[in-house]
């Protein structure tokens, strides 16, 4: 009988949007947090991410640098962006930087 691999917790501590309005930032981040979980719950995504678990590569993750987002929007653009939609952007690029292809750990040759 095959065992379930243990889920996986994602724990955002903080997303950082500064000098938006708090009503709008809240907005972004419910928007933020749906997408992401959306996102890594997909089969191949939970595969990737349980796989990089088993090796230990997320283990003390304390950060993801995510890829900068495809064609950031001027400044007018970005004010006038819905929040749900920024909020998305964001989470395809923290899943991406969770996903990405981690380089082997130890020292280089």
């Amino acid at each position: 009988m095959m065992r379930e691999p243990p889920p996986i917790a994602v724990h955002i501590a903080e997303l950082s949007l500064p000098a938006m309005a708090p009503a709008r930032a809240r907005r972004v981040a419910a928007a933020f947090e749906t997408e992401l979980a959306r996102l890594l719950s997909q089969p191949a995504q939970l595969e990737r991410l349980q796989a990089l678990a088993a090796a230990g590569a997320l283990a003390g993750l304390a950060a993801v640098a995510a890829p900068p987002l495809a064609r950031a929007p001027s400044t007018r653009a970005f004010a006038a962006e819905r929040p749900e939609r920024m909020g998305h952007r964001i989470a395809a690029s923290v899943a991406a930087g969770l996903l990405a292809p981690t380089p082997p750990r130890g020292r280089a040759r």
